[in-house]
């Protein structure tokens, strides 16, 4: 899969959050979709196979939170890029699905759109990546190689 634009799908309770967000991801040149809760993603992934990318909030309403959503999505549908974001949680505080990528809120527009450039799970030797925050991506590509899980 390439690591351009591709079809994304954000998932926010915040209207405008997830508004700012689209607007984001649709001026630099990606199809969006867009859930207010984990449900109405469910429905929209099992409606568009197209997806490539989920960015998902962690904290939301409804039966499953962001981070629930995040599995459920890793375990259907392993091709998908993940990133998972908050304001509130910490990177250790996650167990994060394996190749997820964590970004802390409020996020910059280069940084967001850095993570959903960030190569997916699998970088093409068959090795999985493990799970990494997206400022240490940006500040250390190299790292990429020394977090893999073993």
């Amino acid at each position: 899969m390439s690591h351009g634009p591709c079809n994304v799908l954000i998932v926010d309770d915040e209207p405008l959050v997830r508004l700012g967000t689209a607007a984001m991801f649709s001026d630099a040149g990606y199809r969006v979709l867009e859930a207010a809760n984990a449900a109405d993603a469910i429905d929209v992934l099992q409606h568009h196979s197209e997806i490539q990318l989920l960015l998902t909030d962690i904290d939301m309403p409804g039966s499953m939170d962001g981070l629930t959503l995040a599995r459920f999505v890793r375990d259907r549908y392993s091709s998908i890029r993940i990133i998972v974001a908050s304001g509130k949680a910490q990177i250790g505080d996650l167990n994060l699905p394996l190749g997820s990528l964590f970004i802390a809120k409020p996020y910059l527009e280069e940084t967001i759109l850095a993570a959903a450039a960030a190569p997916s799970e699998n970088d093409g030797d068959g090795d999985r990546l493990a799970v990494r925050t997206v400022s240490d991506w940006v500040a250390a590509p190299s790292l990429r190689r020394a977090t893999r899980a073993t």
